[in-house]
């Protein structure tokens, strides 16, 4: 697990064009005359944390006098961090996200919410009414033939003579699990190579970090 993460986050990288280095190195700046590194700051201990559901969102980030319900906590050590667009996709926030919640309800036909993460995280919890389409079946298509021509019907493409026909193609939204999560960028990617409208991909970077963050709504689906 954790190679394939540290994969995802190198091609990530690669694929956005990031100067991976200026997270690690940082920016020197000047503050009342003093040099300071603006930078992650992150313990060499903490990068020995699995990558996991269970790890990511469990515990409590605040004064112990704070009621419970009202903690949130999540580990920084994950990941590059994203910038905030993809070229030629436009990026969603959490309102923008919550009014195309409304348009799926309406026309689940025409918009389809994307959860790109791999099924244990989506089965951790994911926003209402997402479909879970792996980021690794479109990165891997050769090898994950089958559910990758599954995941094109679903978004509405289909395969005509050897040809991609996205006449019926849906709008979008994809995401994952934070700004340091390169998987819904990756399917993002294979998608606009193989011909996908990029008007009709959508990308909420926050992704479940964010969301969870603000207090909204998620769904776990029950384990069969």
């Amino acid at each position: 697990m954790k190679k394939q993460i540290f994969l995802s986050l190198v091609l990530c990288g690669a694929l956005f064009g990031v100067e991976q280095n200026l997270q690690d190195s940082g920016v020197d700046v000047t503050i009342d005359g003093k040099k300071i590194t603006v930078k992650r700051e992150i313990n060499d201990i903490c990068l020995e944390v699995n990558v996991n559901a269970k790890n990511t969102w469990s515990g409590d980030f605040a004064a112990s006098s704070v009621p419970a319900e009202c903690k949130k906590s999540f580990v920084n050590s994950f990941g590059t961090i994203s910038p905030i667009k993809i070229d030629g996709v436009t990026t969603f926030g959490e309102l923008e996200t919550l009014e195309f919640l409304q348009k799926v309800e309406k026309e689940p036909q025409k918009y389809i919410l994307v959860d790109s993460r791999i099924k244990s995280w989506y089965m951790s919890g994911t926003i209402p009414t997402a479909v879970n389409l792996e980021y690794i079946h479109f990165l891997q298509n050769q090898k994950y033939q089958k559910e990758y021509e599954k995941a094109l019907q679903t978004l509405g493409v289909k395969l005509v003579n050897g040809k991609y026909d996205f006449s019926n193609a849906k709008t979008a939204l994809f995401f994952c699990n934070g700004i340091w999560c390169g998987q819904s960028p990756q399917a993002i990617a294979v998608l606009t190579k193989i011909g996908y409208p990029k008007d009709k991909i959508l990308w909420y970077r926050g992704g479940m970090q964010d969301w969870r963050s603000v207090g909204f709504s998620e769904y776990r689906h029950p384990i069969k």
